[in-house]
């Protein structure tokens, strides 16, 4: 099998495509965004390969129109320039000319010589990942260039066999996606029974239970304290070794969506949490961001940030807490 050694910018010349930014500020101002329109892809758009629909600003067809070379085609990848520069999104269909943002650039390619979606799962490596990450400028902020994102080092073999790794990757990622909105379903199932049972207290045999206080007959009130440890253990400063690491962005509500890997004397200083099964997350740092999540089976060497308060179920079972808590912890 023949493979190539080259960088993105060679390949893009090779075969029809484009690497290129997004409009200037100059071109797309505050005032150009409606309540409807034409969506518009920022960074913050981007989660997990995909562009988030309820978060993209909208522009009216007629500034659509102006911004005519920004408009995407399917089958093109969408990145960051700026911040969190290692995300990418798989433009499909149903994002057919949407914009381009200011904060995003666009690699377009026509298959002849380098595949879309092989590609889309090129960057996802750690090594392109650490690469990108070397390469951007900036210290409070990271920032891409089209000229940074050419020049990015790539290896591929003929595009039959480019389209066979893609589409065996792509399989996966399908049934992923179908299994998290499987699971997406029995959560609200199971946090809908929770209401049901222990909020409006319509639990089996509820006609025939007293109230008293408020309560159900045998049950109390207690606090978190009292039902569960919180940030019960933590790693001593003097720990030398590799730690799979959670940190506040990477807990969206209800999922913990990847952790990182260090050396814990490179490990971030807020690394300390030890997390074990059972134990909830929740997010004492930008509360906004709910972000939270229930923890199974865990590796040995899982750590979360201090920004998180860990909870773990001494008294009630660790499915009851994590159901209770956006309507109890307040932490």
């Amino acid at each position: 099998m023949r493979w190539t050694e080259s960088t993105l910018g060679q390949a893009v010349e090779k075969g029809t495509g484009l690497i290129q930014t997004g409009p200037f500020g100059s071109q797309l101002h505050q005032s150009d965004y409606l309540p409807d329109g034409i969506p518009v892809i920022m960074p913050k758009d981007i989660i997990d390969g995909k562009v988030n629909s309820q978060t993209v600003a909208r522009v009216s067809e007629e500034t659509a129109h102006r911004l005519q070379r920004h408009r995407l085609r399917p089958h093109t990848i969408v990145v960051p320039r700026r911040g969190e520069i290692t995300k990418r999104a798989f433009i499909g269909t149903e994002q057919e000319g949407w914009l381009c943002g200011t904060g995003c650039l666009q690699i377009a390619l026509s298959g002849e010589e380098l595949v879309p979606e092989y590609l889309y799962y090129f960057m996802e490596q750690e090594s392109v990942v650490r690469w990108l990450e070397q390469h951007a400028v900036g210290t409070t902020m990271l920032n891409l260039s089209g000229s940074i994102i050419s020049s990015l080092p790539l290896r591929y073999p003929e595009p039959k066999v480019q389209r066979a790794i893609a589409d065996v990757l792509w399989a996966y990622d399908d049934l992923i996606e179908n299994n998290r909105r499987r699971m997406a379903l029995l959560q609200e199932s199971a946090r809908l029974l929770y209401r049901e049972w222990f909020v409006r207290l319509r639990f089996p045999g509820h006609e025939h239970t007293p109230i008293v206080n408020g309560l159900p007959e045998g049950w109390e009130r207690k606090p978190l304290g009292e039902v569960a440890l919180i940030n019960q253990a933590s790693l001593p400063g003097n720990f030398d070794g590799e730690i799979e690491y959670i940190d506040i962005a990477s807990v969206a509500p209800g999922e913990i969506r990847e952790t990182a890997t260090y050396q814990f004397r490179d490990a971030p200083s807020r690394a300390r949490r030890i997390v074990r099964h059972g134990d909830v997350l929740w997010s004492c740092v930008r509360p906004n961001r709910r972000s939270f999540a229930v923890v199974w089976n865990p590796p040995e060497n899982l750590i979360a940030s201090t920004g998180f308060a860990v909870i773990s179920p001494s008294r009630v079972p660790c499915a009851f807490l994590y159901f209770s808590r956006p309507l109890k912890f307040a932490l």
